[in-house]
Order: structure tokens, then sequence, then C-alpha cells
């Protein structure tokens, strides 16, 4: 079973070919396709670092260093979405039941507090999409 950070679930929808690194946008382009592939996949919901997170630079000794903080920034809006999509971490479910669920749940005032600080934003389709933004 595949385990997933919570903001993944926003990010593997809006994912465009932008990363940290080559090796980080392969590492996701791969899981989106597999997870995609299979709709009967099951995967856990973490607020660490996931298989996604394999091979991203900022992946220090399993712990994210992106903003030099131990990834406390990262797993608060991990915690944040878990708290509005009623989960806790460690909750499991199929991985497309869990895509239709986050798409349904978060409305544009959740998503603008969820993803108001990330960098990635101005270029995820889920992002624009969802707070009426054209792409």
């Amino acid at each position: 079973m595949r385990k997933i950070r919570a903001h993944h679930l926003l990010c593997m929808q809006g994912f465009q070919g932008y990363g940290y690194s080559p090796d980080f946008v392969e590492r996701m382009k791969h899981i989106i396709e597999v997870m995609y592939s299979d709709s009967s996949d099951d995967v856990e919901i973490v607020s660490c670092c996931d298989d996604i997170c394999d091979c991203c630079p900022h992946n220090v000794e399993n712990v994210c260093q992106k903003t030099g903080d131990n990834g406390k920034n990262i797993r608060e809006t991990d915690a944040l979405i878990l708290r509005k999509l009623g989960f806790r971490e460690g909750y499991c479910a199929n991985f497309m039941d869990l895509i239709r669920y986050v798409n349904r749940q978060l409305d544009k005032d959740d998503v603008l507090e969820i993803c108001g600080e990330c960098a990635w934003k101005e270029k995820c389709l889920w992002y624009m999409k969802n707070v009426g933004l054209k792409y």
C-alpha cells in the first residue's frame, strides 16, 4: 500500500510536470500514472514524507527540509487537510474514492486556505480550477 501525504492528494490532481528536481518530477509522474491506472489501489494518508517524497531533494533522512523548519509548515498543511476531510493520519482507503471525496468536500475557501502559501499554486491546474482561475 502506498503512503501519500494529505497535500499530495491535491497536488497529484494539478500536476503539470514541474517540480523540485528532474528525479522528483519523474517520481511524481510515475506514481500518478500508477495510481490512476489501477482504480483498485488503496493508499494510507500520512503527514510525513511519503512515496512521492522519496526523490525530493528536500527529503533529508525522511524529513522535509524545504523551509528549514524540519517540515513543520508542510505537516501543518497536511493536518489542516486531514481536519477538513474528517480523517486522521493513517486513514486508508481506495485512491480514486479519496480523490472523488476530496473534490466534493473542499470548497473554494478551503482551497484558498490550504494552498495560500504554496509556491506551485499558479502552475497547479487543480488549484486554478477550484478557485475559479482560467488556465
